[in-house]
C-alpha cells in the first residue's frame, strides 16, 4: 500500500496504474484524467469510443479505441499514440487530453513524476 500526496490510499498495481507505451508516451486511465481536471466522461460502448466534455475550456473530445486522431470540437488532431484498452480500462495520452484541457503539463526527471496545473 501506498499513500499519495492527499493521503489517499493508492496501489499501484490496480488496473488503472499510468504507463509509458512503447513509444514512450505516458498513458492513463481518460476517466481519472478528465475527472480530476473537472471534465464530464462518457463511454459509447458501439462506437469503441471515449468522449470528453470540458465546459471550462469548451472543448468537446471523442477518441475512438486504437485510431491515431481524435476528434477536437469536431475537428481531426493527431495523437502520438491511439486510447487503446487494457484491464478494463481506456487509456489516452496524458500530455495530450491535459493539454487540451489547458493544463501545463511539467516533467520531472529526479523524481520520475508528472504536474499539471490549470488555471
Amino acid at each position: 500500500m501506498i499513500l499519495n500526496q492527499e493521503g489517499e490510499v493508492y496501489y499501484p498495481w490496480d488496473s488503472s496504474h499510468p504507463f509509458i507505451d512503447d513509444s514512450g508516451v505516458a498513458m492513463v486511465s481518460a476517466r481519472y484524467l478528465a475527472e480530476q481536471l473537472g471534465a464530464e466522461v462518457a463511454w459509447d460502448a458501439d462506437a469503441s469510443q471515449i468522449r470528453v466534455n470540458d465546459a471550462l475550456s469548451e472543448k468537446k473530445i471523442v477518441l475512438t479505441l486504437n485510431a491515431n486522431t481524435a476528434k477536437v470540437n469536431g475537428v481531426d488532431v493527431p495523437l502520438d499514440s491511439p486510447a487503446i484498452l487494457k484491464n478494463g480500462a481506456t487509456f489516452v495520452p496524458l500530455r495530450f487530453i491535459a493539454e487540451q484541457l489547458g493544463g501545463k503539463v511539467e516533467f520531472d526527471g529526479s523524481t520520475h513524476s508528472v504536474s499539471i496545473t490549470r488555471e
